[in-house]
């Protein structure tokens, strides 16, 4: 991994801690399409009513996209952090 860092430090000029932030970045916008490709899924097999299914999808991907706003936020921005309280 190490050897990965120090490649990638040397071919493109990224700092270990800016390569850190952006692979965070990937796998919290990954695990949060992850969750909400999972639980429209689950809806989508539970109900038939199209509104119910349009509403969940709708008020899913809201959360989803809010939430990744903060966490991605608090990543790259030390100030991002009070936003939240």
């Amino acid at each position: 991994m190490k050897s990965l860092i120090e490649w990638v430090q040397g071919t493109v000029g990224l700092s270990p801690e800016m390569q850190v932030k952006i692979f965070t970045s990937f796998i919290i916008v990954l695990v949060l399409w992850l969750l909400h490709f999972l639980i429209i899924r689950i809806v989508w097999r539970r109900t038939e009513d199209v509104r119910i299914r349009y509403s969940w999808q709708k008020t899913f991907g809201y959360i989803a996209v809010i939430l990744g706003i903060f966490l991605v936020g608090r990543l790259w921005f030390k100030g991002f952090q009070s936003i939240a309280t």
